[in-house]
Formats: C-alpha cells, sequence, structure tokens
C-alpha cells in the first residue's frame, strides 16, 4: 500500500470503528479486530496494532473532558518533568522506541494518579494488591501476545471470531442477574487480559457497567482503570523487547480513533449492570461479516510499518546489536 491507501484503511478501521462503538455502544475492540482481518492482517500483526492502540487510546479516553496539563503534573514537577523529556528527546536519536514509551510513561503516570484519586477511599484497593494485579495482567497480555507467534492464521480467525461471539453470550447471560459469579469476579476480569494480548480484546469498558449486586471483596471494578493501562503498557513494553512488536500503523489508528472521540465522544454505559442487545447485535454483526468474507490473513502491508521497518529501529535488538 502507498502512504493515501494506507491511511484510508486506517481511517476506515479507526475512525469508522469507533464512531459505530459511540453509536451503537458495540464493543470497538472487537470492531477494530474485525477490520484488521479485512485487511489480511497476520496474528502477529493484529496483537501488536492493538496492544499500540489500547495504550495509548486510554489516555485519549481518560482525559476526555479532562485534560491533563504540564501545570498540573503531580510527580513530574518542575525539573524531574524538563529530565524527562530531555531523556526522551536524546533517546530518539537512538532508540525510538524507548523514547515514546518515556514520554507516554510520563502522561500515563499521571493520569493514573489522577483517576486514583476519583476511587472513594472506602472502595480503593491496597497498593499491594493492585501491584499484584497489574503483574498478573501484564503477564497474562504478554502470554497471549507471545501465543499469536505461533497459531496459524486461519486457526487465529476462526478462535477470535469464536471468542469474540462467545464473550458477548457471556455479558448477555451476565448481564441478566447481577448475583451471577459474584464469587469469581475478579478472577473473571483477570483472565480477560489473556484475550487482551491474544486478539486485542479490551472489555473494560463492559466489564465496568457490569455492576453486581453485592460489590466483590477487592473492589476490582472500581479500580479497574489503575490496573488496565499499566498492563498495557507494560505489555506493549515487554512485547517489543521480546519480540521486536511495535506497528506504527496501531498509532495512527489512535490518532483517527482519538479524532472521532473528540468530535463525537465515546459511548457510556447505563450503569444498570444489564448490557445493551443493540450493542450485542452490532458486535455479533461484525464478527459475522468477518465469517462471511473469510479474509486471507496473509499480511497487512502499508504504508507506515514498512516505512519504520526500513528507515528506524524500533526494536531492542537492534540497538543492541550497535555494541557487539
Amino acid at each position: 500500500m502507498n502512504l493515501l491507501t494506507s491511511l484510508l484503511a486506517l481511517f476506515n478501521i479507526g475512525f469508522f470503528g469507533n464512531l459505530v462503538a459511540r453509536l451503537t455502544g458495540a464493543n470497538v475492540s472487537i470492531l477494530l479486530f474485525c477490520g484488521l482481518l479485512f485487511m489480511g492482517a497476520t496474528p502477529v500483526q493484529v496483537a501488536g496494532i492493538m496492544a499500540t492502540y489500547l495504550v495509548f487510546i486510554k489516555l485519549v479516553v481518560f482525559t476526555q473532558g479532562n485534560r491533563l496539563s504540564f501545570k498540573n503534573f503531580q510527580i513530574f514537577r518542575g525539573w524531574i518533568l524538563w529530565a524527562a523529556i530531555a531523556v526522551s528527546v536524546a533517546a530518539l536519536f537512538v532508540y525510538p522506541f524507548g523514547a515514546l514509551t518515556l514520554f507516554l510513561m510520563i502522561f500515563l503516570l499521571e493520569l493514573t494518579v489522577r483517576l486514583g484519586a476519583r476511587v472513594p477511599e472506602p472502595l480503593r484497593i491496597p497498593m499491594k494488591t493492585r501491584i499484584i494485579y497489574i503483574l498478573i495482567g501484564s503477564a497474562l497480555m504478554t502470554g497471549g501476545i507471545a501465543l499469536t507467534t505461533v497459531i496459524p492464521p486461519v486457526a487465529y480467525m476462526y478462535a477470535g471470531t469464536a471468542v469474540a461471539l462467545l464473550m458477548c453470550l457471556f455479558f448477555w447471560w451476565i448481564g441478566n442477574d447481577r448475583t451471577r459469579l459474584n464469587g469469581a469476579w475478579d478472577s473473571i476480569i483477570l483472565s480477560m487480559f489473556l484475550l487482551t494480548g491474544l486478539f486485542g480484546f479490551d472489555f473494560s469498558e463492559w466489564l465496568m457497567d457490569m455492576h453486581r449486586e453485592e460489590t466483590t471483596r477487592s473492589h476490582l471494578t472500581e479500580n479497574l482503570p489503575l490496573v488496565v493501562i499499566p498492563s498495557f503498557f507494560i505489555a506493549m513494553l515487554v512485547s517489543n523487547l521480546l519480540f521486536n512488536i511495535f506497528p506504527i500503523s496501531g498509532i495512527v489508528m489512535v490518532i483517527f480513533g482519538a479524532l472521532c472521540i473528540r468530535l463525537f465522544g465515546f459511548y457510556v454505559g447505563s450503569g444498570r449492570g444489564r448490557m445493551s442487545l443493540v450493542a450485542l447485535g452490532f458486535t455479533v454483526l461484525a464478527v459475522i461479516c468477518v465469517l462471511l468474507v473469510n479474509p486471507q490473513l496473509t499480511g497487512f502491508n502499508n504504508y507506515f510499518d514498512n516505512m519504520a521497518s526500513s528507515t528506524a529501529s524500533f526494536s531492542w535488538s537492534s540497538i543492541s546489536s550497535l555494541f557487539h
């Protein structure tokens, strides 16, 4: 693909995927997954693009209406902020991915602090418990990304679509009774990080809308953004270090998704603990379209990833080779 066709493809996936999700409540990550399959993306490409997309788009979603300003930073203030920016700029000429992740980490840490302050004191989980959840979530997500390196494309497509349909059925079932699986709710939430790494499925918005009748003991649902954001970031970082995965196309898709969110906002659930049949219906429809088209996953050959691989180093292995 040349520059124009690559932009058009990523615009269709990122912008219109978020627009459909905004209007219907459909799971945007499943819509994007289906869009990438339509473009013939391989399992590794899907996992890499979605991992990159999810990290950056969380920054967009959680700052919608609550803009982060350097003046209001609580951790990176004064000389600490300028030192971090200076290191990021210096690293840009040696290890672009490291520079980008360091700069992103500044905003994600500040965002996490701000989100944590919004959680009522009685509902906050202890820092030690939160760290354990983050380690589990990031490990499961990284493991899911690792699996994409060995799964055959055809099996991956059918497994992903089957899981998407089963998850829609699960959320419909769990939404019909707010007492179902109360005791196992935290374990269920954590297990979904494996699906996030494997297929790029992010169910955090749906999960936060599925309020249980009895609040779980650790209040993970109420603190979910504080676990999701660092888990996604760590998994993205580790996947680059281990598997050299960092598609620039994921960032371009974020730009179009962010444009849609800034223009039209994002879908907010009813908070009643029940799933919207419209949201489920449009999500299922997207999956069915993939099955009907049956795309061949031979690779998403786009301008941005080709340019990055030929002009800039975004992998740690290529940086370490400079010292041998």
